[in-house]
């Protein structure tokens, strides 16, 4: 008969293991969904981008997308750039990009990308 028994973690330990893996669950399903709502940088996406800023490029355009899902994601959700016509980008990032510490070169970008996101199909957002 064995009586040797394998000693059960501590509590906190499995607490911990739950929380972090309901974490990283959360912050999956909060990625997948911003490619739902956020366009992926394409050679369409620049070509609106450069209507407003001809030197908006593709590396560019992946760097302003990622400082919007980054920078904006840290404090609330992130908003379909559709859901907001131009003069409201314009106002909105204004007044977020302060609280996001931008500089002046990235409030630029950002709003160069999402004034291009707002005329990708919704078919287009991957």
């Amino acid at each position: 008969m064995i009586t040797a028994q394998t000693p059960m973690p501590p509590l906190h330990r499995i607490r911990r293991s739950a929380l972090l893996t309901w974490g990283v669950a959360v912050a999956c399903a909060a990625l997948a969904g911003c490619d739902a709502v956020i366009p992926r940088v394409t050679p369409e996406l620049v070509g609106y981008a450069q209507r407003r800023d001809p030197a908006a490029d593709l590396p560019g355009m992946e760097v302003a997308r990622t400082l919007y899902v980054n920078r904006c994601n840290s404090c609330h959700s992130l908003n379909d750039p559709r859901a907001y016509d131009e003069q409201e980008w314009h106002t909105w990032m204004r007044k977020m990009a302060r609280k996001a510490k931008l500089t002046s070169t990235q409030e630029a970008a950002m709003l160069v990308f999402v004034l291009a996101a707002r005329e990708t199909p919704p078919e287009k957002a991957q």
